[in-house]
């Protein structure tokens, strides 16, 4: 089990702040592919270019983390003033 440290740095050392909120909600790449019901390397391109999502995808992180589909939208929108 990982300390509370190493998961700090692994948080930290996300390229996004999707692969963020994963990591936070111990959402793993393949859980996350099953949550949208596609293949894990369609996953892991939408965690590197989250922009790539589309609305349906939202919608299901949305439904599953019990957040509403703004919120989502929002974690990809500050990637976007990169």
């Amino acid at each position: 089990m990982r300390t509370t440290e190493e998961k700090f740095e692994r948080v930290k050392a996300s390229r996004n702040e999707l692969e963020a909120f994963l990591r936070i909600n111990g959402i793993s790449k393949a859980r996350f592919s099953r949550i949208l019901d596609v293949c894990e390397i369609t996953a892991d391109r939408y965690i590197a270019e989250p922009v790539k999502l589309r609305y349906i995808h939202i919608k299901k992180i949305a439904n599953f983390t019990n957040l509403n589909t703004k919120e989502i939208v929002d974690l990809n929108e500050y990637d976007f003033e990169s």
